[in-house]
This record gives C-alpha cells, sequence and structure tokens, in this order.
C-alpha cells in the first residue's frame, strides 16, 4: 500500500498586490511561467476571486515550488 506523502516545506515570501496586477503576469516573474499561477493561488486559499484583488492584498508568493 502507498505511504502517505509527509508534509512539505515551502519557503514563500510577502508580496503586496499592487493596481494592474495579475496572477498570470506574477506568475510569469515569480516562475518564469504565466501557467503556473496555480501555485500562487494553491498558497492562497483564502483569495477566491483573483479578478477582486483589492490594491494592498498581501499575497502569499511560494519560493521553489515549481
Amino acid at each position: 500500500m502507498p505511504r502517505r506523502p509527509g508534509a512539505v516545506n515551502v519557503t514563500v515570501s510577502d508580496y503586496t498586490w499592487r493596481e494592474g496586477d495579475r496572477l498570470d503576469l506574477l506568475a510569469a516573474r515569480q516562475f518564469g511561467d504565466d501557467t503556473m499561477g496555480w501555485v500562487i493561488a494553491q498558497a492562497n486559499p483564502e483569495l477566491l476571486d483573483w479578478l477582486a484583488i483589492q490594491p494592498g492584498t498581501i499575497v502569499r508568493l511560494p519560493r521553489g515550488a515549481a
């Protein structure tokens, strides 16, 4: 029977959302791939609507998770 995976430690940094930011653009800057926005979204489960994030919102950016 396969073992359940253990905890994964991911380093995150805080990013302050600015006017004009988009999840795909942030993913491109963070990971070099604009399709990796899901990694950022997973690190921020409390943010449900990425089209309605207000400037000044703190977003956690995972590093080394891709």
